[in-house]
């Protein structure tokens, strides 16, 4: 059936290795991908345009619809390449344990009193952090990515410390785009800032 993901072959890792920069190549013996369907075609002019820029984007669609291996196409073929790919599931931490993760923390001054813990977001400077099941993530830390998505610095946990947010952000959601309105799970404001990125995996 025209249309299902499963037509779609994407880049193998080796081919993805040569790719040049400036977009890919068209006709040698290791064309990068074979593409059928007209899902498949616009699919890759996503990831064409998405790999393109450095912005935050969301991939919203169904399970099995490869919402991962998409994110992961724009990440080789982006300014990220050469940076870590990590992938955090939201599904796998307490709320309370996710700043931690994420943003890190400071040192403590005195001694043995705290390790300090290097965050996901700094593990991956010059990469991409892509967030699965994003509709599980709470208000406030969507208020907190989102300061640091517009004002390009976030703070450690219980720190004044500035950090500069050098990777790119990702945000996968297994709902359709109506049913996340309708839930209201997004903050407006995260809306309108991933608005001009946003893909439907059919």
């Amino acid at each position: 059936e025209e249309g299902r993901f499963e037509d779609i072959l994407f880049y193998q890792d080796e081919e993805i290795e040569s790719i040049h920069e400036g977009g890919i190549p068209h006709d040698n013996n290791r064309q990068a991908g074979v593409w059928k369907s007209k899902t498949a075609k616009i699919t890759k002019r996503v990831i064409t345009r998405f790999a393109a820029n450095n912005d935050p984007f969301l991939l919203t669609g169904e399970e099995g619809t490869g919402k991962k291996v998409i994110s992961r196409q724009i990440h080789s073929l982006g300014e990220s390449a050469s940076g870590m790919y990590l992938e955090f599931d939201l599904r796998e931490y307490r709320p309370d344990e996710i700043p931690d993760q994420l943003f890190g923390k400071e040192e403590g001054t005195l001694p043995f009193f705290q390790m300090g813990q290097t965050g996901i977001l700094e593990q991956a400077c010059g990469g991409t952090v892509v967030f699965l099941h994003a509709e599980e993530m709470n208000k406030d830390l969507q208020r907190r990515l989102l300061n640091a998505m517009k004002s390009g610095v976030y703070f450690r946990q219980d720190s004044d410390k500035q950090i500069a947010l050098q990777c790119r952000l990702v945000f996968v959601c297994i709902s359709d785009i109506e049913a996340l309105k309708t839930s209201e799970c997004f903050l407006p404001e995260l809306w309108e800032h991933l608005n001009d990125q946003h893909f439907h995996v059919p």
